[in-house]
């Protein structure tokens, strides 16, 4: 009920939903993508941050104790494959070391 309309498709494979106005998520647009059988839901922030820039997000679950969280300046948004894909790379990188580290020892 708080989606303003179906989804917009936008440049780099990215489908756009936004939220109607008077719904407490205003201030949030979600785009959806896909990369090969994997879905991409990335939130962006319509506000700027306190960080600065407008940013815009994603959570990774790797297992049920490790997920990562990436965000990146809503400037980027066309570059979403490759940011994904950097950020699956590391949490990959991470998890295949803490369990070699695990059994070394």
């Amino acid at each position: 009920p708080y989606i303003a309309r179906g989804p917009t498709k936008m440049q780099a494979g990215l489908s756009r939903y936004s939220f109607s106005t008077s719904s407490p998520y205003a201030d949030i647009e979600y785009y959806v993508g896909k990369i090969g059988s994997t879905t991409v839901y990335i939130k962006c922030e319509l506000r700027a941050s306190s960080l600065g820039p407008q940013l815009c997000s994603n959570a990774i679950r790797s297992s049920a104790k490790t997920s990562l969280r990436y965000r990146f300046a809503r400037h980027h948004l066309a570059q979403w494959r490759e940011i994904d894909h950097t950020a699956r790379q590391l949490l990959l990188q991470l998890t295949h070391s803490n369990r070699t580290a695990g059994t070394s020892g």
